[in-house]
């Protein structure tokens, strides 16, 4: 998990880590997903008017209860590298049969010292 800020639509893109200063990125993972929660809220009957709502006139209609998803900005689960380069060694095969290599993003990097 990350507390970095991810948008909706996020999901796949690369996460990346400052090593030694910019500009050495490390790959360190997947975004995987927002955290979200639903919520619920009582909405109008869509057919009923068509015309704007005047809010000091009560409303009489039918009213139904819709949900919608909010964003928890600023908690972001990601796959891990170890976790990505275990399941492509476990699942080499199979993934090479479908004609992707995906074989050097998971070369492992000499670590350097940290300074």
């Amino acid at each position: 998990m990350t507390d970095a800020l991810f948008n909706k639509g996020i999901s796949g893109g690369v996460v990346l880590a400052i090593r030694d200063g910019v500009p050495n990125f490390e790959l360190v993972g997947m975004a995987k997903s927002v955290s979200t929660s639903n919520e619920f809220y009582l909405r109008p009957d869509i057919g009923h008017n068509t015309v704007e709502y005047d809010l000091t006139t009560p409303y009489e209609g039918n009213v139904f209860v819709s949900t919608g998803e909010m964003i928890k900005y600023g908690v972001t689960y990601v796959i891990s590298m170890e976790k990505l380069r275990t399941f492509f060694e476990e699942h080499k095969e199979e993934i090479h049969r479908q004609g992707y290599y995906p074989d050097p993003f998971f070369i492992k990097q000499i670590q350097r010292p940290v300074k």
